[in-house]
């Protein structure tokens, strides 16, 4: 299917719908995009309507509802965020682009790959801007790592320890039919930092669980990724460790430069004898940055910040690995396009 030319046209002010006001929603990206100038707040859509009306007040919303299909159908709307449960996440998306919308989407995109299929389709005959809650590729970290590597012959050699913690054996990202479990709902982040750090598709995944007394065995894992460019990855992600350790630490090595991140406060960047060291009271994770250059790119009419294809690799990769854990193999990443 050929995709349209792209995003036409330019727009002085992104016209907001949001869908899902939960707590992420609520303390970390809606009072980002409030900071972002040319941004009308229009309508927001929750599951209840009671939280529809508080936080549709508190961040200065034009109106509140509970059914989406209202926020889908508002053509004073051109840009759709969603940070509803995972489950959900594909139907949105769909809706939106069916209906000319531009979209942002929290992670995980989808929680399936006969869902991702129809995300591409549905991407392609949009020529509208989808992009997804990736943050760590716009932090600071991953800016300075990536001109750290510029010009580099060879591939690259990453390293990513999370320190995640356990969840309650009930919690909604356990839930077989809303979460669908922590490898898509979270390993994604690590599988698209390092592919964008590497500038390669992941194409090659396997996954090892650590402990098998393990009630959810998607707790402490083990994951290798081939990259296309030959780099690899290892990703440990693992709820058993002490909490008094940082909850994520990358490093990066090649060609005689390594660059050291712990929890994206404090950074380290080495080439050869030369050292640079960048401090941050607070975590810089890119969440400012991603939503920065989603608005402009809605305003200016240009392409997607993230390649499609981009995020279809990403989200594959993380079916693969979860399907790795349960036969005990490497699988290959298959990105199907062109899109």
């Amino acid at each position: 299917m050929q995709r349209p030319s792209g995003p036409k046209g330019t727009c002085e002010t992104v016209g907001v719908g949001w869908i899902g006001a939960g707590s992420f929603s609520r303390a970390k990206l809606i009072p980002a995009l409030q900071k972002i100038s040319g941004v009308r707040f229009v309508g927001l859509a929750n599951a209840t309507g009671i939280s529809a009306q508080r936080a549709a007040r508190n961040f200065g919303f034009g109106y509140c509802c509970t059914d989406a299909n209202e926020l889908l159908d508002d053509p004073a709307i051109n840009a759709v965020f969603i940070g509803t449960r995972h489950h959900l996440h594909a139907s949105l998306v769909i809706g939106a682009l069916n209906r000319g919308k531009h979209v942002f989407v929290e992670k995980p995109l989808c929680v399936n790959e006969a869902e991702l299929n129809q995300i591409a389709e549905a991407y392609a005959r949009s020529g509208r801007i989808l992009t997804v809650g990736f943050n760590r590729r716009y932090s600071p970290f991953a800016a300075d790592c990536t001109d750290l590597f510029k010009g580099r012959i060879g591939p690259l050699s990453m390293l990513y320890r999370v320190n995640a913690g356990r969840l309650p054996s009930g919690h909604w990202v356990h839930h077989p039919t809303q979460g669908h479990g922590r490898v898509i709902g979270e390993i994604c982040h690590f599988v698209d930092l390092m592919g964008f750090l590497s500038s390669s598709l992941p194409v090659e995944v396997q996954a090892w669980p650590v402990d098998h007394l393990d009630a959810n065995p998607e707790d402490n894992i083990h994951v290798h990724i081939r990259f296309a460019d030959g780099s690899r990855g290892e990703v440990l992600y693992l709820s058993s460790a002490s909490a008094s350790v940082s909850k994520e630490r990358i490093e990066v090595f090649g060609q005689g430069r390594t660059a050291i991140c712990e929890d994206f406060r404090t950074c380290h960047f080495y080439r050869g004898n030369q050292h640079r060291r960048e401090r941050s009271f607070f975590h810089k994770k890119g969440h400012r940055e991603e939503l920065r250059a989603f608005v402009a790119a809605v305003k200016h009419g240009v392409e997607s910040p993230v390649r499609f294809e981009s995020l279809y690799a990403s989200t594959l990769a993380t079916f693969r690995i979860r399907e790795s854990l349960q036969c005990g193999r490497a699988l290959p990443v298959h990105v199907c396009g062109p899109f």
